[in-house]
């Protein structure tokens, strides 16, 4: 198997596919196909068709050593894919892992909690490590502003919502593979919504100074309209 970036993130997200007859044959044409596993990347029990990639051609001709290439570009969400070749009743399949690379599952804390979880995206919190020291810096830090002794109360802690797939790529919200709908940052494993609906009014101030101090000096507040901040690392 190989691995690509989904498309629409900064790394790699082509793979070259190349087929070759056997005995080799100049002029056999040589059908591409790509398919992606039910539930891979995160995604659940999604309405519509899950999007696949695409090919700079399905049907490609042999040439004299047998042989046919086609490139394939990655959809934008992320998961197992396979591509295949097909030349009359014969097939190959090769598995391709869409994934950013280097995300990991950030765990629950006694200073926040992670929200969010759905039917249809059942793990939300996968990120890179700095975002993974940042979030966790950034309870730690209101924590010890408003309560510097004991514990804090279950209620108040910091509520983490949504900020990547296990394997990245376009988190579509709605669960129904719309790659140009809401949540366009939540790829690459560096975005966090924050819950501003139990942190009383009168400390948001302080706490937007400890998400600039913590690594997110371009943090989008949305406290408005959606009751959170979208942080970004």
């Amino acid at each position: 198997s190989s691995a690509v970036w989904p498309s629409g993130t900064s790394g790699p997200n082509q793979v070259v596919a190349t087929a070759k007859t056997s005995p080799a044959i100049s002029g056999a044409t040589i059908t591409f196909s790509a398919s992606a596993t039910s539930g891979s990347g995160g995604h659940a029990s999604h309405a519509g068709t899950r999007p696949v990639g695409t090919f700079s051609a399905n049907t490609v001709t042999t040439g004299a050593n047998g042989q046919a290439q086609s490139t394939w570009t990655s959809p934008v969400f992320g998961g197992e894919s396979k591509i295949k070749a097909t030349w009359g009743e014969q097939s190959a399949t090769k598995t391709v892992d869409v994934r950013v690379p280097s995300l990991q599952q950030l765990s629950g804390g006694s200073t926040y909690s992670i929200v969010g979880s759905t039917t249809t995206h059942p793990v939300n919190n996968w990120v890179t490590s700095s975002a993974a020291s940042g979030l966790t810096g950034i309870a730690s830090d209101y924590k010890q502003a408003y309560y510097p002794t004991g514990s804090m109360p279950s209620g108040d802690r910091l509520r983490y919502n949504d900020m990547s797939l296990e394997k990245g790529g376009k988190f579509d919200l709605a669960a129904n593979w719309c790659a140009s709908c809401s949540h366009a940052e939540h790829r690459v494993g560096v975005n966090c919504d924050v819950g501003s609906s139990n942190v009383p009014s009168s400390r948001w101030p302080t706490l937007m100074q400890i998400f600039v101090t913590r690594g997110s000096p371009n943090f989008l507040d949305e406290t408005a309209t959606a009751n959170h901040w979208h942080l970004r690392f």
